[in-house]
């Protein structure tokens, strides 16, 4: 291959270089929830959870109530407050379909590998004042 071929094969390659950069930092940029959010052990049996959007500053503050030992199966949300209002919850709100949805946080140690799906709580989103993607 002549070294002007090599150069031309080279340069060709460049825009595709790019283009795939382009496309692994937006897919990791949309991975990214967007928000900052810590899931601690509390108690014997609960997590705190504190979330805040960086968009927005929107903040929601739940604790959830495990059903096993050591902060394990954290499926009820038994606290709640959303943008500094609590919320005086009747009963406890239930994280529907776990386990098995994105948002079940099966260990509050472990917490979760793509926490943002937590904003994504059916439950929670019915609450008035803790849907993050209502207007107003």
């Amino acid at each position: 291959m002549s070294m002007s071929a090599r150069g031309a094969r080279r340069c060709a390659t460049r825009p595709n270089v790019l283009i795939t950069g382009f496309f692994i930092a937006f897919g990791l940029l949309a991975c990214d929830s967007g928000s900052r959010i810590d899931i601690t052990p509390s108690g014997d049996s609960d997590c705190v959870v504190s979330m805040t959007s960086n968009s927005d500053g929107f903040t929601i503050e739940m604790t959830l109530s495990c059903s096993g030992d050591d902060h394990a199966n954290c499926y009820e949300v038994t606290a709640l407050t959303c943008q500094g209002d609590e919320k005086a919850l009747e009963q406890p709100i239930a994280v529907e379909t776990c386990p098995g949805d994105a948002y079940c946080i099966d260990s509050c140690v472990d917490g979760l590998e793509a926490p943002g799906h937590l904003w994504d709580i059916p439950g929670l989103l019915e609450v008035e004042g803790c849907n993050t993607y209502e207007d107003g």
